[in-house]
C-alpha cells in the first residue's frame, strides 16, 4: 500500500520510515481525518502520522511557549499544587497534540459510511479521555486544563452545528449539553498503540523527545488507551467529566486557552501535511521578489483547507 502524505512528510523529517510494530494503521484502521467532500465520507491519512506530526510542531514553538505557559500557570494555580517547574509543566503541555484526537479511534468516527453521516464529537470523547488519564498522574487542576484545550480547538466543529439551530446561540450550553457515548475496536487500538509506542521511541532517539518526555508521554498514551476501553458503551457527559462550573473560573479558562492556541497551531501545521506540507511550501517562495514574498506565503499557509496562523505567534514573547 502506497504510504499516505503524513506518513512521507514524517519520514522526511526522521530520515528514515516510522517503525510500525505490525502493519500500516493509516485510512480504514485509524484514519487521521474524514473526506466529507465526497459523496461517501471516506478515511484518509494516518492518525499514528499525524499524532507524531503534531507533537514535533508543538516542540518547534517551545521557545515562544514554555516560559509563558509556566508562568500563566504559576500565577493561576490552586495554593495546595505545588510549584512545578518549566521542564515538568512543558512534558505535560505535551500531552494536548499527543491526545488531542484520540477521540478519532471510535467506531463513529471511523465507519462513516452514507448511512452512517452522522456528525460524532471526537475532540469531546478526547477531552473526557484526557482528564480521565491526566487525572491519574497529574494534579487534577493540569487534567482540566489540557482537556479543556482539547475540548475547545475544533470550536468550528461545535459552530457549525450551533447554526444549524435558531434555538442554541450559547456555545458553552450547546457543548456542555453533549453526551458521548461510543465503541471501539480492540484491534484498532491495539495497532495504534504499538505503532505510536514505536514512533514515541523513535522522536526520543532522534533527539526530538527527552528520556523524561518519552517515558511520560508513553505512560499518558497507555491509560488515555485503557479509559477507552474501561468506558465505551458508557454514556459519558461531558459536563460532569469536565465539570461545567470550571468554565466560570478564570484560573482554569486562562491557561486552558493558552493551551488552546498553541494546539490551534500545531495541529494545523501537521494537518497540512495532508496537502502540501507547510514548511515545503515556504521553500518555495521566491525571497528575491520582495514585493510578492508576502502574497506568495499568505497563498502557501492558506491553500485549500489548511490555515496555518504563524503572524498569531506573539513577537517579543519570552
Amino acid at each position: 500500500m502506497e504510504r499516505v502524505s503524513e506518513c512521507r512528510v514524517l519520514s522526511s523529517i526522521l530520515e528514515e520510515a516510522p517503525r510500525c510494530r505490525f502493519t500500516c494503521s493509516a485510512k480504514h484502521t485509524t484514519p487521521s481525518f474524514i473526506d466529507e467532500r465526497e459523496d461517501v465520507p471516506s478515511p484518509k491519512g494516518c492518525l499514528v502520522a499525524h499524532t507524531a506530526l503534531s507533537l514535533m510542531e508543538t516542540q518547534n514553538l517551545v521557545t515562544c511557549f514554555k516560559k509563558p505557559f509556566h508562568r500563566v500557570i504559576e500565577s493561576n494555580k490552586p495554593k495546595e499544587l505545588p510549584k512545578i517547574s518549566s521542564d515538568e509543566l512543558w512534558n505535560v503541555a505535551l500531552t494536548t497534540p499527543l491526545l488531542h484526537d484520540f477521540g478519532k479511534l471510535a467506531d463513529e468516527y471511523v465507519d462513516r459510511s452514507k448511512k452512517r453521516r452522522v456528525y460524532f464529537g471526537h475532540h469531546r470523547l478526547s477531552a473526557i479521555i484526557a482528564r480521565k488519564a491526566l487525572s491519574e498522574t497529574s494534579h487534577d487542576y493540569i487534567a482540566v486544563v489540557v482537556a479543556y484545550a482539547i475540548l475547545f480547538h475544533h470550536e468550528a466543529l461545535d459552530w457549525r452545528s450551533i447554526e444549524s439551530s435558531i434555538f442554541t446561540f450559547n456555545y458553552l450550553m450547546k457543548v456542555f449539553a453533549e453526551d458521548v457515548k461510543y465503541t471501539v475496536a480492540d484491534d484498532r487500538l491495539k495497532l495504534f498503540g504499538s505503532n505510536l509506542d514505536e514512533l514515541l521511541t523513535q522522536l526520543y532517539e532522534r533527539g526530538l523527545l527527552s528520556i523524561e518526555q518519552h517515558r511520560f508521554l508513553s505512560q499518558i498514551s497507555t491509560r488515555a488507551l485503557r479509559e477507552l476501553l474501561r468506558n465505551r458503551s458508557v454514556t459519558l457527559y461531558v459536563k460532569e467529566v469536565l465539570d461545567v462550573t470550571k468554565t466560570k473560573k478564570p484560573n482554569v479558562t486562562a491557561p486552558a486557552f493558552f493551551l488552546y492556541r498553541l494546539l490551534y497551531l500545531a495541529d494545523n501545521r501537521a494537518a497540512s501535511a495532508r496537502s502540501q506540507y507547510w514548511l515545503g511550501s515556504l521553500r518555495n517562495v521566491n525571497w528575491d521578489n520582495v514585493e510578492k514574498v508576502a502574497e506568495q506565503i499568505y497563498r502557501a499557509l492558506t491553500e485549500r483547507r489548511y490555515y496555518i496562523g504563524l503572524s498569531a505567534i506573539p513577537e517579543a514573547i519570552d
